[in-house]
């Protein structure tokens, strides 16, 4: 059975991992999802944004399991967050009007990490009743 702890774990470690390849790598980072020239606010904004969001997430989640905080709470938090993004994500790739990107699978992608998450979620709830 997975350990929600171990599960954020992963989960925050990937996140801060992702961050930090965003805030020292933007280019290459963007690259993945087609050609990108940046000029210095640009870069700025990927850095701050992407990164700087990523790694906030990525701590949060890290610090609650060292300190034992709420990991329901936790868990819900990155459902929420991975829902949000993959679902705009999706959407605004399929109102686009230019056919599937690899913006609709990573968006797909996302929504899926959601309801895993929230899947896990319930199961630890009734766990513990």
């Amino acid at each position: 059975m997975i350990n929600e702890r171990a599960a954020l774990t992963v989960i925050g470690f990937s996140l801060v991992g992702l961050g930090l390849a965003y805030l020292i790598v933007p280019g290459m980072m963007l690259s993945l999802t087609g050609e990108f020239q940046l000029n210095s606010q640009a870069l700025l904004d990927v850095r701050a944004t992407y990164g700087g969001i990523q790694l906030g997430l990525g701590a949060f989640l890290l610090t609650e399991v060292v300190r034992g905080g709420s990991l329901e709470s936790s868990l819900r938090m990155v459902v929420w967050a991975f829902t949000c993004v993959g679902g705009i994500r999706l959407g605004m790739d399929l109102s686009n009007g230019e056919g599937l990107s690899l913006h609709f699978w990573v968006g797909l992608g996302e929504l899926l990490l959601a309801a895993g998450v929230s899947r896990l979620r319930t199961v630890l709830l009734r766990r513990s009743i």
